[in-house]
């Protein structure tokens, strides 16, 4: 498992990070910052911290992220085939059936329509069908509670 980074930025505008497995902030009753507990720590082990002069704690995400590989992928039991959208029209195949047949789901979605199958089927077939019939929902722009 990918090692957290911590930064701790000082009020003064200083700030250092730290590299560990387990951060946690002890808070009071108010839900100050009081104490620390760190597990795990490869880089920058804090020797004294005065949380007066700390302006914030962050936790960056992105250095904890791996790629899935394809070995992930067939551990997962998850492929995506491509299939003709019948409400793209056209030879094109611009949506997609996922199935995950670990679980045995199955959901069918067009990136260009910009539509998915409102759940989840026990089949590959049963999921194609809803998806031909209709029985969809926006996964992108306004109808789905985004942006454009």
């Amino acid at each position: 498992m990918p090692k957290m980074t911590i930064r701790v930025i000082l009020k003064s505008g200083s700030e250092f990070a730290i590299k560990c497995d387990k951060f946690t902030i002890k808070q009071n009753g108010f839900g100050q910052a009081t104490g620390y507990n760190i597990e795990g720590i490869t880089e920058n082990k804090p020797v004294y911290l005065d949380f007066e002069q700390v302006a914030a704690v962050v936790r960056l995400y992105s250095d904890e992220h791996t790629e899935d590989t394809q070995e992930t992928e067939k551990k997962r039991g998850a492929t995506e085939t491509k299939t003709k959208c019948p409400h793209c029209g056209g030879d094109v195949e611009n949506a997609i059936i996922y199935a995950d047949e670990e679980n045995k789901e199955y959901f069918v979605y067009c990136p260009i329509c910009g539509i998915e199958t409102v759940e989840t089927y026990a089949s590959k077939a049963k999921a194609l069908k809803a998806f031909a019939d209709g029985k969809t929902k926006p996964i992108s722009g306004k109808g789905a509670g985004g942006g454009e």
